[in-house]
């Protein structure tokens, strides 16, 4: 299959598990919807069903890689399957013998698979081209880590909590990695494309709107294993490397309002851009707000719960972020072609 085939066909799955992603949503809203872990879970569920492949269709482009053919006939029904698991999820703790752990985690393992295969296309583009420029190093970077959270998932749908770690807390670090980890650095590097194409900057600004970018492409890149590290370590460092991911995502968020403005004709992907900015700004002052509460009030309750994080952080998050910055990134370049 050649490359602009695969782009198509992950195209296609993006529409075709945005369809998926809409009917699990009206359903939980109609039936068992009455908890933040249901909220989480349809908020992960975005990842394989539409941000995944939907970010492949715009990263792969015309580079030949081994193994990416295979991963857009792959992608689609991993994520139907990581969906039947994770509907099991909530029966976890009725099975008292283990026999749903097995089934739901069984059931997300082929995730588990497409997110290897997505982290050999990032080892292969890195074996190819080396570690610069920054903008494409971003999406090596996102391309690796989302096995990272594969792992996690398989780890909460098998009931297992490493490190005396809360299921809710495996949870999270499962969407952590799907979304800080895989959607922000992909977002980040093709903002970084567009920049470099000439959007984003009038000639005398253009200096300091790459300082800019390339400031923010480097906390994305290291900011998700430095925050796992500091929920591992101590709050202090959770708090240190919250502050600095929450930086290095608002200055990204100020690019993309540059590349907003300087695009050209346009006005859907120049608001689509907007609004994903905006999104990202008003996640970012919660994430702060939160890691400080974990810090100053430890063992106590949280400034911000877990189940409001959800509702506020996570939705604006994947909806308005990654879902606006993704499409207007795409209308964008669909554009300028």
């Amino acid at each position: 299959m050649r490359p602009g085939g695969t782009s198509t066909l992950q195209r296609r799955n993006a529409l075709i598990g945005g369809a998926f992603w809409i009917v699990a949503g009206v359903y939980c809203a109609l039936t068992s919807f009455d908890s933040s872990l249901g909220l989480i879970e349809l908020l992960l569920l975005f990842g394989p069903l539409v941000a995944i492949p939907g970010g492949l269709a715009m990263v792969q482009g015309g580079q030949v890689l081994r193994g990416q053919a295979l991963l857009g006939l792959l992608v689609l029904p991993a994520a139907v399957c990581a969906i039947v698991g994770r509907c099991l999820a909530p029966e976890l703790d009725a099975a008292a013998d283990g026999s749903i752990h097995y089934l739901s985690a069984v059931l997300c393992l082929p995730w588990l698979l497409v997110t290897g295969l997505v982290a050999l296309l990032g080892l292969q583009r890195i074996l190819k081209r080396g570690l610069g420029p920054i903008e494409e190093t971003a999406i090596d970077a996102g391309l690796l880590y989302l096995p990272v959270g594969g792992g996690w998932l398989v780890l909460s749908s098998a009931g297992i909590a490493p490190m005396d770690f809360s299921p809710e807390i495996v949870l999270l670090t499962a969407v952590h990695f799907h979304f800080a980890g895989f959607s922000a650095a992909v977002i980040a590097g093709l903002a970084g494309r567009a920049l470099r194409a000439g959007g984003g900057s009038s000639e005398a600004a253009r200096p300091f709107a790459l300082a800019a970018y390339r400031f923010a492409a480097a906390v994305v890149i290291i900011g998700p294993p430095l925050v796992a590290v500091g929920i591992m370590a101590s709050p202090i460092v959770e708090v240190i490397s919250g502050v600095a991911l929450s930086l290095g995502m608002l200055t990204l968020a100020f690019v993309l309002v540059l590349i907003a403005l300087f695009s050209g004709p346009g006005l859907l992907p120049k608001v689509l851009l907007c609004a994903a900015a905006l999104s990202l700004t008003a996640t970012m002052a919660l994430s702060t707000t939160y890691a400080v509460g974990e810090y100053l009030y430890p063992g106590e309750d949280k400034l911000i719960p877990n189940q409001l994080m959800a509702a506020t952080h996570g939705v604006v998050n994947v909806l308005g972020f990654t879902l606006c910055g993704g499409l207007g990134l795409f209308l964008l370049r669909r554009k300028d072609q």
